[in-house]
Parts: structure tokens; sequence; C-alpha cells
């Protein structure tokens, strides 16, 4: 049987959640032999080595990795036309099957990309309302929204997002939920005992964080977790530790506010992990402060791993994952005092935690790329 050729593009190559689960599953995809693999990245990043050992990759513009998302977000905008994208000869002889659009930012060459090659398209939304409003500043054009014939929503929360403030038809969209290579991410290279001693943390109660320091993850409601946690239990053990990239901006930021807070022994940001499982295992809860969250992988990892997590209602799609009270706790959107008060339940409370921790790994082999990979793979069938 012939090959079908798939253009895959996406808006950079970063170590972030919507990159890495392209990655993964390209990975798994590989494996089928049934597939001719082109990826296509507006900028590059630290995974772009990875995507070319297994596909045909091509990347635009490298000049802008140390630009950031606004200048991306302005390369891709019809605002920016004017610089129409130009892309690489070998792609533009190719005939493609299908264009696999990865996040809503790719969204915005969706027509430009069905003129060219007049085949169908799926857009792969990891979205919701603030970041696909922040990454389109001029709102999803009508015509690229007609140029996808199937949107996957990564939970009920991005779907809804779609229907409801961006008009797309319910008919179009298929809910497929974001996954973890399961065996990967329990797997450790370095032991518990060794992070913790490089941490200085020997003898702490440790709550997690993890992604992105910024707005949307909630890094500042994470240190007002701290602040709340010393007020509500004064002499307490908890060490707060967060693994994620970091602006230098941020940095200088961070430093500053935990000086003034008087808490500068009580939080660590290691910066980003090749393999953040390491730190992973040394957590004994996991705080979600996220302000809005689709599904973040970051919570699969952390429950993969038998960690409860804390997160907020209304902010993405985790409540859909730790329903019932299990797994986790949920609290009220953005209430710092409910979160700290729910940490200091678990932390008085080891077997309920433990307890959780072990429903929470129960119920993310339901999310393993071996069974969401299928239904991803099914989609593509279809739509070719």
């Amino acid at each position: 049987m012939q090959k079908k050729n798939i253009l895959f593009v996406s808006h950079e190559a970063s170590r972030t959640g919507a990159p890495i689960i392209l990655l993964n599953f390209l990975k798994w995809l590989t494996k089928k032999d049934k597939y001719k693999l082109f990826v296509l990245f507006i900028t590059g990043g630290d995974l772009t080595s990875q995507f070319e050992k297994i596909s045909s990759t091509f990347v635009l513009r490298n000049s802008l990795l140390k630009k950031g998302i606004n200048k991306i977000i302005q390369l891709i905008t019809k605002k920016e036309k004017k610089n129409k994208l130009k892309l690489p000869n070998l792609l533009k002889r190719k005939k493609y099957d299908l264009i696999y659009l990865n996040t809503v930012l790719s969204l915005d060459m969706a027509a430009e990309l069905r003129k060219k090659f007049k085949c169908p398209i799926i857009c792969h939304i990891h979205e919701n309302e603030f970041a696909t409003n922040f990454l389109n500043p001029n709102g999803i054009q009508e015509d690229n929204i007609n140029a996808v014939d199937r949107f996957i929503a990564v939970s009920q929360s991005t779907k809804n997002n779609l229907v409801d403030n961006h008009k797309v038809s319910e008919n179009k969209i298929s809910i497929i939920y974001e996954f973890i290579p399961i065996d990967d991410m329990v797997t450790i290279s370095r032991p518990k005992s060794e992070v913790i001693h490089e941490l200085n943390l020997e003898n702490s109660f440790i709550v997690g964080g993890a992604g992105d320091c910024n707005w949307r993850k909630g890094t500042d409601l994470f240190i007002q977790l701290a602040v709340i946690l010393n007020k509500l239990r004064p002499d307490n053990i908890i060490k707060l530790v967060w693994v994620g990239r970091f602006t230098y901006e941020f940095e200088c930021q961070y430093k500053y506010e935990l000086k003034k807070l008087k808490i500068s022994d009580k939080i660590i940001f290691t910066g980003p992990q090749v393999l953040p499982q390491n730190y992973f295992q040394a957590y004994d809860v996991f705080a979600l402060t996220s302000r809005e969250d689709p599904f973040p992988l970051v919570a699969l990892e952390v429950a993969s791993m038998e960690k409860p997590i804390v997160f907020f209602e209304n902010a993405g799609g985790i409540p859909e994952l730790f329903t019932n009270d299990k797994g986790g706790v949920q609290v009220p959107f953005g209430n710092i005092e409910e979160m700290a008060s729910a940490i200091l339940y678990l932390y008085d409370n080891p077997e309920i935690r433990i307890k959780k921790g072990k429903e929470a790994a129960n119920l993310v082999n339901d999310y393993d790329i071996n069974i969401i990979g299928q239904q991803l793979e099914k989609v593509i069938d279809e739509v070719i």
C-alpha cells in the first residue's frame, strides 16, 4: 500500500505542551509505517533535532527564537501577510493527502494552505479562550475555519470555546484528550534521594508546580501559595518547587518578590528540565495553579507518578479527568486560600494523600499514547 503524505504544521519546536504532544504522536505514528511525514515549524526550538530524526523537518524562521511569541504571531497573522509565508521548495513541490495543523496559531494558515495544496485539513486545538484570543489578536477568520475539515479539541472545555466563542460547528469537532507516553514518564534517570539532596530539601514536604512561568500558568499564584501556607501553618516543613522555563525578566521579578515577602528559602525555580520526571518524583502534592489549561500535560505526568493534584474549577479540562473527588482536590477558581487549605489537609493526612495519588495514576492510564494515538489515527484516516 502506498504511504500517505501528511504535512504537519506547528508554530514552534519548543519544549512545551503542544510540540511535545506532536513529537510523541509522530514517534508513535512512524511505527505504523503507513504515512510519510513532513513537518513545518514557523520557528525552531529545543525539539527541532528530535523531529528531524523521525520526519522531514523544515523551519521557516530560526531568527525569531529569541524574540518571543509576539513575533511569531505577527509573522502568521493576516496583518503581516505582506511577508507571506514562503514555503521551502521541497514542501511546495509535494502533493499531500492531509495537512495537520497543530495549535490554534497555525490555524491562521489554513485557508492559504488549502488553496495551495487542495487537500483536507485537520486542526488540533490545544488552547482555550484566553490563549486563543491572545494568539489571534485579529480573531479567528471565517475563511480559516471553513478551510478545516475536522477540529480536534483536547477537552470539553476546548470544544465549548470553539463552539460558543468562535462559531465552529459542533459537527466538525472531535474531542480527543491529551496524552503522555506513560512508560517513558515513569522511567527516571536519577534516584529520588539524589534530586532531594541537590535541592537541599531533605526532611521537607514538597509542593510541586510546573510549566512556563507566566500569568496563564499562575506562577504568581504559586508564590502567593507559599505566603498563605506559611500564614496558616507557621514553622512548617513545606517547600515549593517549580519546574519550567522562565525569562531573565521573570527571574529578576521573582527574586525581588521572594525577598520582599521573606520566603526566599521556601521556593525553588529549577528552570526547564529535559527529564522533568526526575523532579516530579520528589513531589508530595502537585499544585496546578493555572488560570487556564485545556488539558495540561504536567498534570498527567505528575499524576502518572502517583501524586495527587490540587486544581481550580473552571480553569480548563482537568476537572473532566479528576471527577468524584478522585485523584485530587478541586477548589474554587483563583482561591489560593482554599488551595492552601487543601494542601494542608493532604499534608496532615498522608493516608488520604497516598490514596489520591494512586487514584490519579489509575485515571491517567486511559490517557496513554497507545490509547489516544489510535483515536487520532482514526480521525486522520477518516478525513483522508
